[in-house]
């Protein structure tokens, strides 16, 4: 079979119900393919454009030529000048002493121990001298609400360090009771 569409000539297939159409369109046979055409049915040749990036994995997304042009005619959205601002952390809680310890705790368990005895230790603004303040740039006030904001989340993480130590005695004693009654018996 020939054709007249040649090699890498892309073609289109138009649905008419025109009769006029029909005569002005040249047709075309596919290559390959045996099934009737239906008359309604035209084939033509068509200027098509392929995207260059799927021609190397053997894809080929065919686009008119038009639809192509007026995608180069689009115009790109602005740039924005500064990204959007992201918190560094999830959460607004402060970083303390004894979240360190019941986390290092986990490798070392003797850290909970310290980080439950912080419950006995009060949090104080650190002294400070004529020349040296803690916050200068912070009103008394602002200071004070720092200091209680720090102490209520060293407090909850204190209280998480003497919980943690408590389940691991328990675990002790029960695994102690149990190795004492297998060697009893």
């Amino acid at each position: 079979m020939s054709s007249s569409a040649s090699v890498g000539t892309p073609i289109t297939v138009v649905a008419s119900s025109s009769r006029a159409e029909l005569n002005n369109a040249t047709a075309s046979p596919i290559e390959g393919s045996h099934l009737p055409l239906d008359p309604s049915i035209v084939i033509r040749n068509a200027p098509i454009a392929t995207e260059p990036s799927d021609v190397p994995y053997g894809h080929q997304i065919l686009r008119p030529a038009q639809e192509e042009e007026e995608l180069e005619q689009e115009t790109l959205p602005p740039y924005l000048e500064e990204p959007p601002a992201y918190s560094s952390s999830g959460s607004s809680e402060p970083i303390t002493l004894a979240m360190y310890l019941f986390k290092f705790g986990f490798l070392f368990p003797p850290f909970w121990i310290i980080g439950s005895l912080i419950l006995l230790s009060p949090l104080r603004q650190p002294e400070s001298t004529p020349s040296s303040v803690w916050l200068p740039e912070k009103t008394e006030s602002e200071r004070e609400e720092i200091i209680q904001k720090m102490r209520k989340a060293e407090v909850r993480w204190a209280k998480r360090c003497l919980v943690a130590l408590c389940i691991l005695l328990v675990l002790v004693i029960v695994g102690a009771l149990a190795v004492w009654a297998v060697l009893k018996a």
